[in-house]
């Protein structure tokens, strides 16, 4: 079946169990839709084809875009570089929506997994949005003077995607509600007194900010103005235009934190706004400093085919993040949920530094296994109101479960901003030393990826990297024995042990995430891995395999969930603790220089 941005939402879900009827309906609509259509829609029409692909003239530049690539980081080059870092994206809807020609000329398909800003801004779907927005300045000549008197994370939505830009509608869809969900700083100050105000950094308004380019969905390269007009160095903005309530939870865990080396510092500066109604002043965001070595996601595995990097460097990466790990359990009294690659950056000098404390929560491939039972609750409780839970009988824990949450714990409603750890409800669930527990699970998989060079565990449908893993945890060709040993200790209750014991993973299905794999533009089922039988596989055919691979983790997770309810039920404790694991990685013995490289086929 091909690509989308909503097939990829629902087959990565457990949801999909309750929404799989739907996605097979859409889909059907859409291919019928599209695919029988008349000589004013052919693509043979010459006036169905896209005469042009360049914008080496275009007033706008395309920095990224999120994923599933219907969320495109466009910015306005006339404005820099006075601009103000606003935070306006442009947006269209789901892939299936435009013709099926289209799809294929403009990379609409093959975009949805894309991680790489460069990468997505090669899109055909990118540069022909620049053109659409050369044509809305020309038809409307005001359009970038109220593009700056914009409330902060406004969008711009092309209503339909055709092959003429000039023929293109777009609508302004202004968040007035962000500005009006902002706290200002004496808000949060009087809501979080334990912190002293001599930790608060000064504020400066957005005004002073200066655009340099967007790297991430919350992460804005800019320069602060000082006050007599001359530019600073360079600063990261990390703002949120989904909700504010996580950014202010990782600014207050930044605020509370005791100096670490291995961790992202306090704030330079808190961003405030006044908001074009009411007056009010608000907090968007905060600046931090600018690593531009960027992540190790991707650093790692491109070093790895170029550059290879020494095991030293490699376990000296490792023990830095172990004692950052260490830093937040025992200094800060929480947890962090979200440890990979792409979370951790590259000081200037080669230094690990922890970022990203808004506990959103990982992707599942990270996550531990007594952990992913309540994640996958969180996403069955955001369809409950609209299935009725007798379609849940195969599973009893898990319905009770979704019975007795209709209203979330005391403290962790999505406004609760006050406790420092109350944004990821999974994680809570545990005690702190099954919350440590946790931790340590996800540093195997990060010690595996680091020391063999990968971006994550395994290929996914649903993230495409510059340099993709060409293994899958626990395969290891790298990896000294004592690495491999405590790879094995940390982890050694996850699905991939075939030789694991635990309760926990003799009934969870195989590691193929969702019984599917990628292959270009199109989601396949993981059996069917040649040509284009492959490619014709119907959705109906996918949709089943991906189905059937959740009913059997959602019957793993509802016997999880029965021995973690339990009193006294725990998972397998046999993990060592976080201290346990930094003294096994100070103990590894490796050469300063090894030629790793040539011993492998």
């Amino acid at each position: 079946m091909e690509s989308s941005s909503i097939a990829i939402d629902f087959l990565c879900r457990p949801y999909l169990i309750l929404k799989h009827e739907r996605l097979r309906q859409y889909y059907r609509q859409h291919y019928a839709k599209h695919h029988s259509v008349s000589w004013d829609q052919s693509r043979l029409n010459p006036q169905n084809r896209i005469d042009s692909f360049d914008t080496s003239r275009s007033r706008w530049r395309v920095d990224g875009a999120t994923a599933g690539a219907t969320q495109f980081f466009i910015v306005p080059i006339d404005l820099l570089p006075g601009l103000r870092p606003l935070r306006i994206d442009v947006f269209i809807s789901d892939q299936l929506q435009h013709p099926s020609h289209l799809r294929i000329d403009l990379d609409l398909n093959i975009g949805v997994p894309i991680q790489e800003n460069r990468a997505l801004a090669r899109l055909g779907i990118s540069r022909h949005l620049c053109r659409a927005l050369d044509e809305q300045c020309v038809r409307d000549p005001s359009f970038l003077a109220r593009y700056c008197r914009l409330p902060f994370g406004s969008r711009l939505l092309f209503t339909s995607i055709s092959p003429n830009p000039r023929d293109m509608e777009l609508v302004v869809l202004s968040a007035f509600n962000l500005e009006r969900e902002a706290l200002s700083v004496g808000s949060l100050q009087r809501l979080w007194p334990d912190i002293p105000k001599e930790c608060w950094p000064r504020a400066v308004d957005l005004s002073r900010l200066r655009f340099i380019r967007q790297l991430h969905e919350s992460i804005t390269l800019v320069q602060l103005a000082d006050d007599i007009g001359g530019m600073g160095e360079q600063l990261v903005f990390k703002s949120n235009t989904e909700s504010l309530t996580h950014l202010y939870h990782e600014l207050r865990f930044l605020l509370r934190c005791p100096p670490h080396q291995n961790i992202m510092p306090r704030p330079a500066r808190l961003v405030t706004k006044r908001s074009n109604f009411g007056g009010k002043v608000g907090l968007f965001g905060f600046l931090l400093p600018y690593y531009p070595q960027g992540s190790i996601r991707d650093d790692l595995p491109r070093k790895a085919n170029e550059a290879p990097l020494s095991l030293k460097c490699r376990l000296e990466l490792c023990m830095e993040v172990t004692s950052a790990l260490i830093h937040v359990r025992e200094r800060c009294g929480t947890f962090y949920s979200d440890l990979r690659p792409e979370n951790v950056l590259l000081s200037d000098s080669g230094h690990a530094v922890l970022c990203d404390f808004e506990q959103r929560g990982n992707h599942y491939e990270w996550c531990p296994p007594e952990v992913l039972p309540y994640l996958y609750l969180e996403n069955l409780q955001t369809i409950k109101h609209e299935t009725r839970l007798r379609s849940l009988e195969e599973w009893p824990y898990i319905k009770k479960a979704l019975s007795d949450t209709a209203q979330p714990p005391e403290g962790h409603g999505p406004s609760d901003i006050k406790g420092l750890s109350s944004m990821n409800r999974p994680w809570m669930r545990l005690n702190p030393s099954q919350q440590e527990m946790a931790m340590v699970y996800s540093l195997g998989l990060f010690i595996y990826a680091v020391f063999e060079g990968l971006s994550g565990p395994r290929k996914s449908i649903s993230h495409r990297y510059p340099v993709e893993p060409d293994l899958e945890f626990p395969q290891m060709r790298i990896a000294p024995i004592e690495v491999r040993d405590i790879v094995h200790k940390c982890t050694q209750d996850g699905p991939e042990w075939e030789s694991s014991g635990s309760s926990w993973t003799t009934k969870r299905p195989g590691a193929q995430a969702y019984g599917l794999l990628r292959e270009g533009g199109y989601i396949l089922p993981s059996k069917l891995r040649d040509g284009q039988e492959a490619m014709d596989v119907a959705v109906e055919g996918t949709v089943d395999v991906a189905l059937e691979w959740w009913r059997a983790e959602l019957s793993w997770a509802d016997e999880a969930l029965g021995i973690l309810e339990r009193e006294g039920g725990a998972f397998d404790a046999s993990r060592p603790t976080l201290r346990d694991v930094l003294l096994e990685l100070q103990d590894v013995d490796v050469p300063d220089e090894e030629d790793i490289y040539t011993q492998l086929p």
